[in-house]
């Protein structure tokens, strides 16, 4: 059974999409269902980006990760 008037990912992304507009990028990752929401945000924004996703879903949604500025490597 669905739950069609609960739709979190749609919600997150679209308020991703009007926080970020044309400065990062969102998208839905790990197929939608209870998966997550993966946002490109500039590095000036990461702090102001958490707080009003944790405005409207509480404290703890959002996971910061960066990316590494050194390429893969193998490690022997």
């Amino acid at each position: 059974e669905g739950q069609p008037e609960q739709q979190p990912l749609a919600v997150a992304l679209a308020l991703s999409e009007a926080f970020l507009g044309k400065e990062g990028a969102s998208r839905i990752q790990g197929g939608g269902f209870a998966g997550t929401i993966q946002a490109y945000v500039p590095v000036g924004k990461v702090d102001s980006y958490i707080n009003f996703m944790e405005s409207v879903f509480g404290a703890g949604c959002c996971s910061e990760l960066r990316i590494r500025r050194k390429p893969a490597c193998r490690i022997l």
